[in-house]
């Protein structure tokens, strides 16, 4: 998964080469093909993978402007990552599909966002009346 990752990341879906894939994962190409048949499945796959291991687990700052500075850096900390790269790249790229653009942007929603409510809950308690 990793080197359909790298693979996005460098090229994008139009420069995506399922053989330079195989090549650097050293198997053959029809190796690859007969477990993901096409490569819109290879990258899903690939994609879903990645954003499995991913979380942001912000700590409680005890302020909300404090933890967002903290979301921002470790979003971009990520964006610059190869697997951040080949997710936004897929988000964005309008080439790669509905299916597979909807499969990067849930993920990166998630692992942006996730931590958004817990930090808004924390600066903003419910009011006991």
């Amino acid at each position: 998964m990793a080197r359909t990752l790298d693979e996005l990341a460098a090229h994008g879906w139009e420069g995506l080469s399922v053989e330079r894939i195989a090549r650097a994962a050293e198997v053959n190409k029809t190796s690859v093909y007969r477990r993901w048949p096409t490569r819109e499945a290879l990258v899903a796959a690939a994609l879903e993978a990645v954003a499995d291991r991913l979380g942001v687990e912000l700590p409680d700052e005890g302020s909300l402007v404090s933890e967002l500075r903290t979301l921002g850096r470790t979003v971009a900390s990520f964006a610059a990552t190869s697997e951040g790269r080949a997710l936004l790249r897929a988000a964005s790229a309008e080439e790669v599909g509905p299916a597979l653009a909807a499969v990067a942007t849930r993920r990166l929603e998630q692992h942006a966002l996730g931590a958004v409510p817990a930090m808004i809950q924390r600066a903003c308690p419910p009011r006991v009346a």
